[in-house]
């Protein structure tokens, strides 16, 4: 984290800069702006300067559009914001469109809407690396950990990936939060940082909080935390596999997948168990 007036200003006019810089050469609809600046900082205060190849790369390619459709508001599953992807292939490689929606109104809690696009861009943030590999003969897209088949018929640890990015979220946020207690020089970052004064974050994040608890004692093992927050914006899956499956067993991890997306999907308790003990043997092994 920043720790000063000056080295937080630095750090939000450095950020504007490059989005600004993004904005004007963006065919792209590259709506919210400030909330972008505010958010590209924090990844930067997260990930250190080491990624920001990475993350300018998302905020270069994917689309920020605030959207207008307003009927999807009274569905139940509504979300503040969303990110709509799609892969096609063409002249002999694959292509990859990535595009963040707000639904966002005033009435609604303004945390949660920044909150939701950093969820969604950290997950772009975590694919923008190798976003195609290949096990065997199948060729898979990678979200971070979640890796499906191109062609729609297999996939693997859908709901994982969403509790490593929840977790990974409320870090980021809590890294944006800090940058509230300093005195912000520009109005446009002041007016979001002061929209979220006084806010906190739970450490087990807001989407998915149903199973990150189960995960929250890998994910912060003093081990595997480094090594996630590292293959996983790397695109070496593997690594991360093999670790989990050295500790509790082969197969373990793929296990460890499979149980949370039952977990989640069907509200299964017992499955959610699961996963806690198969993490309990790789915490106290």
């Amino acid at each position: 984290m920043f720790f000063s007036d000056e080295a937080v200003n630095n750090l939000l006019y450095y950020s504007k800069s490059l989005v600004d810089e993004i904005a004007k050469k963006k065919t792209k609809a590259n709506d919210f702006l400030p909330e972008q600046y505010v958010i590209f900082a924090g990844m930067i205060s997260y990930y250190g300067f080491e990624q920001i190849d990475a993350i300018y790369k998302v905020f270069s390619t994917t689309g920020f559009v605030a959207d207008s459709r307003k009927v999807e508001k009274n569905k139940k599953d509504y979300e503040v914001a969303f990110c709509e992807a799609g892969i096609s292939f063409s002249n002999n490689k694959y292509i990859i469109r990535r595009d963040i929606h707000s639904l966002y109104c005033p009435s609604e809690p303004y945390q949660e809407f920044v909150e939701k696009l950093v969820h969604e861009i950290n997950h772009c943030v975590n694919s923008v690396n190798s976003p195609i590999c290949k096990r065997d003969s199948m060729m898979f897209y990678r979200s971070g950990m979640f890796l499906f088949d191109i062609h729609n018929q297999y996939e693997e640890a859908h709901y994982l990936e969403e509790c490593f990015n929840t977790l990974q979220t409320a870090e980021i946020m809590n890294h944006i939060l800090s940058f509230g207690q300093y005195h912000i020089e520009d109005s446009t970052m002041k007016t979001v940082l002061n929209r979220l004064a006084g806010k906190k974050v739970d450490k087990l994040g807001s989407s998915y909080s149903i199973i990150t608890p189960e995960i929250y004692p890998l994910y912060s093992h003093p081990e595997f935390y480094p090594l996630l927050r590292n293959n996983r914006i790397s695109g070496d899956l593997k690594a991360i596999r093999s670790n989990f499956d050295q500790k509790v067993g082969v197969g373990s991890f793929a296990e460890l997948a499979s149980s949370i997306d039952c977990a989640w999907i069907n509200r299964d308790s017992q499955q959610a168990g699961k996963a806690y003990q198969l993490v309990s043997r790789y915490v106290h092994r």
